[in-house]
């Protein structure tokens, strides 16, 4: 990249040279390799469309966040969305206080939860640039990553989990400095598992509708700002803009093991010919 990080967008190579950068699990590896695995975000645009058996039918199915406080999902919402979960990744606020500290779901209704949708894996994005530090010796990360696996270990749920170290801060390198959303931390821990494909569905990156799983949404979500319409202050916060554009830069480096819905191809269709003022 030749223009400042804040104004210049990685290309296929920088892709490319920043692979062997992100995090890599040898166990995680093996659950994806040879699978065909979708993404179901959580936009509002999945409503109606009936893909629930046809997204229940890949060998894994990944959901983020706060989706785990609806499951099992309704019979209407799950003819929609499908029904199973293999792969959640959390943001640090869902793992720490709404499942461990259960301000979301209690622990009853989490191991049930578990095991109706079929959890295998939960990682975490570790995107997290509200807290910092702990006060001990351990970065924050690896300090939740323990209580975490703690809370599953007493729980008694079989699912196993990893947190991501490497990974959000090469992202916050392609974004210009801002955060990268679960999401999209998401889909770029998966493909550098190797999936055989990974298919994208229900993302809108924040450029319209609503949210699925979550009570206190805005109506109508923004790019720059969270679920809440909260814009951080004195810091660079998320900038879907930016990642829906790297997702098209992904989709160019990995080819057809990256498969876009129409939603998706239609926003980067529209972004390609507009950039946001403050980038």
């Amino acid at each position: 990249m030749t223009t400042s990080s804040r104004q210049a967008y990685p290309d296929v190579n920088d892709i490319r040279g920043d692979l062997p950068r992100l995090d890599f699990d040898a166990d995680y590896g093996r659950l994806l390799e040879g699978k065909d695995v979708i993404v179901v975000g959580p936009a509002e645009t999945l409503l109606g469309r009936g893909r629930g058996r046809v997204i229940d039918s890949f060998g894994l199915v990944v959901r983020f966040n706060t989706a785990i406080e609806y499951m099992p999902f309704a019979d209407g919402l799950a003819r929609d969305v499908g029904a199973r979960t293999d792969i959640l990744y959390c943001n640090s606020e869902v793992l720490g206080d709404r499942i461990v500290r259960e301000q979301g779901l209690t622990r009853e209704r989490f191991v049930r939860s578990c095991a109706e949708a079929g959890i295998k894996y939960f990682v975490g994005v570790n995107n997290d640039y509200v807290r910092g530090e702990t006060d001990g010796q351990l970065p924050k990360g690896q300090a939740q990553l323990d209580e975490f696996r703690n809370f599953l270990a007493d729980s008694g749920v079989s699912a196993r989990c990893r947190m991501l170290f490497s990974t959000p801060a090469v992202a916050r390198g392609w974004l210009g400095g801002y955060i990268g959303r679960t999401g999209f931390l998401g889909i770029v821990d998966l493909l550098r598992h190797a999936p055989r494909r990974l298919h994208i569905t229900g993302m809108t990156f924040y450029h319209k509708g609503g949210h699925l799983f979550l009570e206190d949404c805005v109506a109508e979500l923004d790019p720059l700002r969270n679920h809440r319409g909260i814009l951080p202050e004195h810091m660079l916060g998320h900038n879907s803009y930016r990642e829906l554009q790297l997702t098209g830069t992904l989709a160019a480096c990995f080819g057809p093991r990256l498969q876009l819905d129409e939603q998706v191809r239609k926003l980067l269709e529209a972004g390609g010919r507009r950039r946001p003022a403050e980038d």
